[in-house]
């Protein structure tokens, strides 16, 4: 599948949700695990880039060669 295309499937359970009908099923565990592990890289890359990002270790790695 390619940009624009929607899988009904995905979309049925969160309109039960929506409308009432039906609670949103708990995501199974694996799933739960890699969401938690991408915002934890989102948060380091974050960290990284606010004390510098590449300027700072390549900063880091001449100082190192000195």
């Amino acid at each position: 599948m390619g940009w624009g295309v929607v899988n009904m499937s995905n979309l049925a359970p969160i309109i039960a949700h929506l409308d009432g009908t039906a609670p949103l099923p708990d995501r199974p565990a694996d799933v739960v695990t890699c969401m938690d592990t991408n915002q934890q890289i989102r948060e380091a890359y974050g960290r990284w880039f606010q004390k510098g990002g590449p300027r700072a270790d390549a900063q880091r790695v001449a100082e190192r060669r000195s």
